[in-house]
């Protein structure tokens, strides 16, 4: 049977505007040793395109793809919110997705004067995004899931692979790169866990971020989104999961929702609003500034039996909080782009076009 994959298509979003700054800092962290590394900061950089929510009590040390003296980036206060990461030109020339890799303040100090050299066990790695021109993309750090359990994860297929706990949006827990072996997840043992792969791939030639989410298409499960039922007995106990094999297993790749392309037309900049709050589009950002679009994803709630249902409506609402107007309320189908057009000249003045459908996002066989 051929097996097909709706990738939703998420455009990357350009904005200008970056949050203000807020002045915090801790205090810095002396360094020794290494002569590329004498002072980490933990200081909130205003140039915050990239910024971290450390939920977490621990100070985290940031890194880009992988640990070591060229690759370190700046600290992270504990209990951070939306702080702003340093972007060295260095590591930051161009626009793309990585690795955001962690390991604790206390890992650094032991490690500095050796960072070519570190084998310890990192606190966290997570799918980050950056794009210097666009509004901050928001990675959220929720907790330490490391612990003596290993999950061993092989992906020999073309997409990178993000693992989320309990649910497709859940805590993210991993990050599996495209055509890896032996990509090792520390998971707290003994402990029992739902694990929900996300597939992701970022076109550089497009600037296009795309995610799928494996659905079974037959049996008593149809419709659920794919998962892992991962149970470590004891400490020090292993598991081991192939990403390949999901192909042999799932009929169906979706999106999990449908997507709402704004194109802005009008010389101010709107907002979408979903039952009066906020969003932000996949790549973190919320404003589409005039003469500029972005896609927003309308993502479905599963039904009581796990499955993801084939369309949902939803109360929409586009422009400022001094003016909101109201999308028509219809049906938006899965894995679906939609397309709604905003003009006027000002905040006062604002009208919305009618929500045109467009075809199924990206469907192809694979």
């Amino acid at each position: 049977m051929k097996k097909f994959f709706a990738l939703a298509v998420i455009l990357a979003l350009v904005l200008t505007a970056c949050p203000t700054e807020n002045g915090s800092r801790d205090n810095n962290v002396d360094g020794n040793g290494d002569d590329n590394i004498t002072v980490l900061s933990f200081e909130n950089f205003s140039t915050a395109s990239l910024l971290v929510k450390n939920n977490t009590g621990e100070r985290l040390v940031a890194f880009k793809n992988t640990v070591s003296p060229a690759t370190l980036i700046s600290g992270i206060p504990a209990y951070a919110d939306n702080h702003g990461l340093k972007k060295d030109a260095a590591l930051f020339s161009s626009t793309g997705d990585f690795v955001l890799v962690l390991i604790t303040e206390a890992q650094y100090n032991a490690n500095k004067s050796n960072l070519a050299s570190f084998n310890g066990q990192t606190f966290a790695k997570l799918l980050a995004f950056y794009n210097p021109a666009s509004s901050p993309f928001l990675v959220t750090i929720n907790s330490n899931l490391g612990g003596s359990g290993r999950l061993i994860v092989n992906n020999a297929s073309k997409y990178n692979v993000v693992l989320h706990l309990n649910y497709p949006t859940g805590e993210t827990i991993g990050y599996i790169p495209a055509y890896s072996i032996n990509t090792v997840i520390s998971l707290a043992a003994p402990g029992s866990y739902e694990i929900y792969p996300v597939f992701t791939f970022f076109n550089t030639g497009t600037m296009e971020l795309s995610t799928i989410i494996p659905t079974i298409e037959e049996g008593a499960d149809a419709g659920k989104p794919f998962q892992w039922s991962v149970s470590l007995d004891a400490a020090n106990t292993s598991m081991s999961v192939d990403v390949s094999a999901i192909f042999d297993q799932v009929n169906v790749m979706t999106s999990g929702g449908a997507y709402l392309k704004i194109v802005n037309n009008s010389t101010t900049a709107v907002r979408l609003f979903i039952d009066s709050t906020p969003q932000t589009t996949t790549t973190g950002g919320s404003l589409v500034n005039p003469s500029e679009s972005a896609v927003f994803p309308l993502l479905f709630i599963r039904n009581p039996d796990g499955s993801i249902p084939l369309s949902k409506s939803f109360a929409l609402q586009i422009g400022t909080t001094a003016n909101m107007l109201t999308v028509t309320s219809q049906e938006y189908e899965l894995d679906f782009l939609y397309e709604i057009v905003v003009t006027g000249t000002d905040v006062s003045n604002l009208q919305l076009g009618t929500v045109t459908k467009g075809n199924k996002i990206d469907l192809i066989q694979d």
